[in-house]
């Protein structure tokens, strides 16, 4: 234990955390992130225990119990911290990049709370819509774009997680009801308090075009998000003339919806980047989610397409929006095909951080597992970029097969990870070694003759 608090990475967790736990709970805290830095495959608390050497120090029960009360206490605490160093990393005028997306994981036994039966959208083209049992997670990304050496890399790291629970789960367990798009606008609301000096901007999927998403956000958040094809847009709210008494007009005229557009020859121009597309820009005001913020939505059709190619993921008709109005259409777009950092994220998340492979059954537990999974993931990549402020960072140095890469991955960082605590002498406590005093009297004659 002692090498792992003296190593970069271990000093670096104590110079955020130290002050926020009591004594116990800060070596309950460092035995676990001492086991999860160490673990490849197997996240779950009796391996990081198994790896730290945790019961020379207390009971294994004592460490679930940590995750019950002391780290439940201090996370909010906790992720102040880090969101204060990551705005510290950022140039003072950038604007922070918020990504939302929501995941289930699969699980098996029908005894783990909040586990119930979601489709899982992002399977394979021949299993698009398929159910699967499990948990359902609202997971939240900031991208960070570092400087170094004349380049930038680009960098996702995990700042939030909430457990979605369906409505019927939620009143067995005795717990409020929160939707997707509720758990998610939490968790920005509480980046947003934490840092409100700062611009945002925040890209959501369809399923966060909602009410509880998108109202009353402040000002200096701008987001990016897909537009149901269905819906209605309005005209800017016309100025009252003078002298007109009544009551002003609060919607626009109607300018109808992207499948109304279609319908029109007007308006539609040639995709700049995708051949046989067309697109269609129009400002105005989407009343029923967002009424009086003018919003610019881009519409993609491409004509002759099939309604839905599963092969290709293209649709006929897709439609964007953006609450920045002063972006033009190709930024628009790319702004939002950025979302895709959440779906690379998750999958690392699946491979690298542990997410979901807890053993635990309680609902509290599980989100605190979670939670300092994510939690100890973000610090591994601030802890990256502050171990290579004085070092050269080759990724194609060692990897020649990667041509064409430009950003670090989560392997690479956990591969550096490694190799540091190498070289500072960090390694899991061995077990299976017996002391001197253990090997009974005359083992050592009885090896002989067996020779």
């Amino acid at each position: 234990m002692e090498a792992f608090v003296n190593s970069s990475f271990g000093t670096f967790i104590a110079f955020l955390f130290a002050r926020h736990f009591t004594a116990p709970s800060w070596q309950s805290f460092v035995l676990l992130s001492y086991g999860w830095a160490l673990s490849r495959s197997r996240h779950t608390i009796a391996n990081y225990i198994w790896l730290s050497g945790g019961v020379k120090y207390k009971h294994f029960s004592r460490f679930y119990a940590f995750f019950n009360r002391a780290f439940l206490k201090v996370a909010d605490k906790l992720w102040i911290a880090v969101l204060l160093l990551l705005d510290s990393i950022l140039p003072p005028k950038a604007a922070l990049e918020l990504t939302v997306d929501d995941t289930t994981r699969k699980k098996s036994g029908r005894k783990i709370q909040g586990a119930s039966n979601y489709q899982n959208r992002a399977g394979s083209a021949r299993q698009e819509y398929r159910t699967l049992w499990g948990l359902n997670f609202v997971y939240v990304i900031a991208s960070l774009y570092w400087d170094k050496a004349g380049k930038t890399f680009k960098l996702a790291l995990p700042v939030g997680l909430r457990i979605y629970l369906k409505e019927k789960v939620a009143a067995e367990l005795k717990r409020p009801f929160h939707s997707r798009s509720a758990l998610a606008r939490h968790i920005i609301d509480f980046i947003i308090k934490t840092l409100p000096h700062r611009h945002f901007i925040i890209r959501a999927d369809g399923g966060y075009s909602t009410k509880k998403f998108l109202r009353h956000l402040p000002a200096q958040a701008k987001v990016k998000g897909r537009f149901p094809i269905n819906s209605r847009l309005l005209g800017l709210q016309p100025k009252p003339p003078k002298n007109n008494l009544g009551r002003p007009t609060e919607k626009g005229k109607d300018l109808g919806t992207p499948q109304e557009w279609m319908q029109q020859d007007q308006g539609w121009s040639p995709h700049p980047e995708e051949e046989g597309a067309w697109i269609k820009t129009v400002i105005g005001i989407w009343h029923t989610i967002l009424p009086g913020v003018p919003i610019k939505v881009v519409a993609v059709w491409r004509k002759g397409a099939l309604s839905a190619d599963k092969r290709s993921g293209k649709k006929e008709l897709e439609a964007f929006f953006s609450t920045d109005t002063s972006l033009t259409e190709v930024q628009t777009l790319q702004h939002y095909s950025q979302r895709w950092d959440v779906e690379i994220d998750i999958r690392d998340a699946y491979a690298y951080y542990g997410l979901g492979k807890d053993q635990c059954r309680n609902l509290g537990r599980i989100y605190a597992v979670n939670s300092f999974r994510i939690l100890m993931a973000t610090c591994r990549t601030l802890w990256f970029m502050r171990y290579f402020e004085e070092r050269q960072l080759k990724l194609k140095k060692h990897r020649p097969w990667y041509r064409l890469k430009q950003h670090p991955t989560q392997l690479d960082i956990i591969s550096a990870a490694h190799e540091a605590f190498v070289i500072e002498g960090v390694s899991p406590v061995p077990r299976f070694t017996p002391g001197m005093g253990e090997i009974p009297q005359g083992q050592e004659e009885a090896w002989q003759e067996a020779a």
